[in-house]
Order: C-alpha cells, then structure tokens, then sequence
C-alpha cells in the first residue's frame, strides 16, 4: 500500500522549504487567533505545545478515486504544522486508497504498528465507522471528515458541516424575521432526508413556526415541478403558495435546474424566501440564478475561505479542495486529542470550542461538531453576509 512517510515539523520545512518563501512571509504579517484576541474564561482556544513528540495519523485516501481531495488534506495539515510551527507534532499519513479494505489495513498500521495518539480521517463516514473499531479499544479518538452525525460517538468524531447544523441557523434566523410558514423541497438522497429531518426538528422548537409541506424529487429531479405543484396546491386566480419560505437542500446543476422549475410552477421569488445550505455555493453559476435571488443560506465567511486558499495556493501551487481547510483546523483538535490521550475526550469536548481558521467551532460529547455559521443573503452582486458568524459560543451544547 503506498504511503506518505512520517513527517514532523522539521521534515516539512525540508520537504518544503523551496515553496514557502512567499507564504512564510505572509504568515509573519498574520495575527493568528488566539485565547489573548477574545478574552475571558469562554474565549474559544488552540492547543497547547509541550516538548512531548505527539504522534497523528492521518488516514486519508492518496490513490483511487478520492486521491486529490485526500492529498489536498494532507497538504493542509501539512501547512498548519508550519504556519503554527508545531515542532513536537509527528505526522504520518497514510493512504486508505479510497476504499474500505484500504481505510481498515491503514488504520491498523497507524495503531499496531505507529502506536499513534489520535487519527485524523478517514474521508468517508462509512470507512470511519470500522476505523473506529480499531482505534476504540487502543483508546485512540478519530476525528473524521464525513459530516454524517448519525456514526458519530464512542471516541468517533465528526469534523463536517453537517447538513442539520446549517438547517437550524438558516431556519432559526429566518423564524426570527417573521417567516412563519415553512415548506421543504429535497432530493430524495440521505442528505436531503437529513435536511429535512433537520427542519422538521427545527420547526418544532420554534414558536409559531409552521412545516406546511415536504416533498422529495428523484436524483434526475425529472418529477422535481411535480413536486413543487404538490407543494404549492392548486393555483386559483393567482393565489400565494401556502408558505413564506422554502427550503431547498440541494446544490450543484440539479439546483439549478431546481431553481429554473419554480416560477414556472408558481414559486416567485417576491412571494417565497428560498433557504440553502452550504450546498448552494458548490457551483457558483447556482448563485445567480434570478429564481434564488433574496435567498438565505448559512455558511462560512468568503473572507475567512478565502485568505486560506490563497495561502494554500502561495504554497502549494493548486487551489485547495473545499474540505482541506477542515484539515488545517481539524489538526488543532487532534494535536489537542494527542496532548493527553487519557483525558482527550474531555479536553476536545470544551464548551468553549477552538478558534479554527474557518471561524469557532467545537465538538460535542456525543461525537458531532458545530461550527459558528454566517447567513448569506444572495443578492444582484453575489452573496452578501447579513448575519455574521458567532465569535464565540455563550450558550450550553445542544
């Protein structure tokens, strides 16, 4: 099975010395977020160094047909080790080639052979299940990249933006407006399932808040104005649709497509504000589709996104992969985990959160994470933040 070798911080800057003239530079001109910038008992933290080599594995897929996200991720950490200049961190990537068989000889290797602190991957929640049975009995945590809440728990962790996270901040702000009616429109896939369970939940905690109607196209969305007209119900003289807002918890060409359908089924912009995930921002041509415009979805700042990828780019030459910056702050959390392996469920569970690159964020006891999201409102120049992100998390984990 190839693998990456071990890599420690000194390694790296051999490794890489010749890309990161221009990227260390910057770096020296950045304010990294810290404790001292949001003072107080609750401001979110990073880890703390100590002297002691901390051993990572990074499981991820380098080969078959998840390679260039899994090398992207590597990249990532890679660059967080230097930019935060983790000297007692030891990385050892290794490659899952994309596949469950490979995921679980590689996880093996990691524990049994590497005796690793903590593992940071693998990509898919399928794989991290049985990585998990693993890791569990070396008491070793993994903090996985899927986003599906349902694996996580007993020592797994899931580092993604999970589709019920972005549901709940979307929704809540728009019940606070005075949306009170609410509607969803999904494919009928595992994500559009949870979003809408997500919704669903949503709405029953929220006072005077109504789900008037769920309905689910096909992965063609060939039935998907079917589905919008079962929603609406019949058109007399012109009525308003049944509900002042309408979820649609998809993303990509299928979105857009989507999107074309509704005014034709008489879902008008002006009657109905549209609410997104995270999703509608995977295609950007998605963004200006004129039956979306006043939408609001959650999501993580440009800025933030941005400053990132343009550090990643300085270098390593390619534009990351959106995930990769889940591994840049996902390696604060695991260097954290590796700190002290007896305690890192209670040190990485904080109510406090960390301060990531991508904004706070925390796990949960129960395995999920949750991330301070913005809500974005698309307008005729682009999306445009009309609610920031939290910078720190008051209340108690939910």
């Amino acid at each position: 099975m190839p693998s990456a070798p071990a890599l420690s911080a000194r390694r790296v800057v051999a490794l890489l010395a010749a890309l990161i003239v221009v990227g260390a530079c910057q770096q020296a001109n950045r304010t990294a977020p810290s404790p001292s910038t949001t003072a107080g008992p609750d401001a979110p933290r990073e880890a703390e160094a100590t002297g002691e080599p901390r051993r990572i594995g990074v499981l991820v897929p380098l080969t078959g047909r998840a390679g260039d996200v899994g090398r992207d991720l590597v990249r990532a950490t890679e660059m967080a080790l230097l930019e935060r200049g983790d000297a007692d961190v030891e990385l050892i990537p290794r490659d899952t080639e994309s596949t469950a068989e490979g995921a679980i000889l590689a996880a093996r290797e990691l524990v049994e052979v590497h005796d690793v602190d903590v593992i940071l991957g693998p990509l898919f929640g399928s794989h991290a299940e049985r990585v998990a049975a693993i890791a569990r009995p070396r008491d070793v945590v993994v903090l996985a990249f899927s986003n599906q809440s349902e694996i996580a728990g007993a020592g797994l962790f899931v580092l993604g933006y999970r589709p019920g996270e972005q549901v709940d901040r979307v929704v809540g702000y728009a019940v606070d407006r005075g949306l009170a009616r609410l509607a969803a429109l999904a494919p009928d896939d595992a994500y559009g399932r949870r979003a809408v369970d997500s919704l669903r939940a949503a709405v029953e905690g929220a006072l005077g808040a109504d789900l008037v109607g769920t309905e689910f196209y096909g992965s063609d969305a060939i039935d998907a104005g079917a589905r919008i007209d079962a929603l609406r119900g019949p058109d007399d003289d012109g009525d308003l649709p049944p509900f002042d807002a309408l979820l649609i918890a998809d993303g990509g060409q299928r979105l857009r497509q989507v999107a074309q359908l509704l005014p034709r089924h008489g879902v008008e912009p002006v009657d109905v504000r549209m609410l997104g995930t995270r999703l509608w921002t995977d295609t950007p041509e998605v963004l200006r589709e004129p039956a979306l415009r006043g939408g609001w979805y959650a999501g993580v700042p440009e800025q933030a996104l941005g400053d990132f990828s343009r550090r990643f780019r300085d270098l390593f030459g390619r534009t990351p992969h959106p995930l990769a910056i889940l591994a840049y702050d996902g390696l604060l959390v695991a260097e954290d985990a590796a700190e002290e392996p007896a305690t890192a469920i209670q040190r990485i569970t904080e109510a406090r959160g960390y301060q990531g690159e991508a904004g706070i964020f925390r796990l949960l006891p129960d395995g999920r994470t949750q991330h301070a999201l913005a809500i974005f409102e698309l307008t005729a120049g682009g999306p445009v933040v009309i609610d920031p992100a939290p910078t720190r998390f008051t209340d108690e984990p939910s």
